[in-house]
């Protein structure tokens, strides 16, 4: 998010440069904080949690789900902005 005008007042001294910037480094803290928090843990159970579920139900119908070629990392990977 970039901040290109912003009413200055008497009590806030913050340039929109100075926001954008806070607003950045807001953003690499929590990618920063986000592979030791255990979310990517959470989220690749959650993934194959919701694969068998799938999977329970086209069996309901007499169907198969082929699900061979996913994969899954072993290794936390990068956020993507």
């Amino acid at each position: 998010m970039n901040y290109y005008d912003k009413k200055d007042g008497y009590f806030n001294k913050f340039e929109a440069t100075d926001l954008t910037n806070l607003s950045e480094e807001a953003k690499q803290h929590i990618r920063d904080k986000v592979p030791e928090s255990g979310l990517y843990n959470v989220a690749k159970k959650e993934a194959l949690e919701s694969l068998l579920l799938v999977e329970n139900i086209v069996e309901t119908i007499g169907w198969s789900l082929d699900y061979s070629a996913l994969k899954i990392s072993s290794k936390n990977n990068k956020l993507l902005k």
